[in-house]
């Protein structure tokens, strides 16, 4: 089953694929260097059936830039580009694709200048787990009259 930490490990290694940026865990806020990227992926599950499980999963992503950085919206805006096109269909773990809704982009901090990326992972896996033991290879079977 796939888990917390292997969508966090998907989304980072997607980051680190797009962007040069270092990724963080959030909390962090001494020794960054800007740019930087901020990850957190929770979720929620559920039995649907004795053989399926529902996940649902929500992504955030938080890009930080410098205070004395000059031409940060045109970078803001030319990395959200390469967000969108990173995230916007799929996330691809080590098990299978998983399909993303719900992309969402907009800003966050005490000056609305800081851009944050949300989004959903809505997926369904099967629990049924084959049998393990060896299969009978002969049957013998008697029948009595009565």
């Amino acid at each position: 089953m796939i888990s917390e930490y292997d969508i966090k490990k998907a989304v980072v290694d997607t980051l680190r694929r797009n962007f040069e940026y270092p990724v963080y865990e959030f909390g962090l806020v001494e020794g960054m260097k800007f740019p930087c990227l901020f990850a957190r992926a929770w979720g929620k599950g559920e039995i649907e059936t004795r053989n399926i499980y529902h996940q649902d999963y929500t992504v955030e992503i938080v890009m930080m830039y410098g205070k004395n950085e000059k031409g940060t919206e045109a970078a803001v805006l030319k990395d959200m580009g390469k967000m969108r096109q990173a995230f916007l269909t799929h996330l691809k773990t080590e098990q299978r694709l998983l399909p993303v809704s719900d992309f969402d982009t907009d800003y966050t901090g005490e000056r609305g200048n800081i851009p944050r990326f949300l989004f959903n992972l809505d997926f369904y896996e099967s629990l049924y787990e084959p049998e393990t033991g060896e299969m009978m290879e002969e049957v013998e079977i008697e029948f009595r009259e009565e």
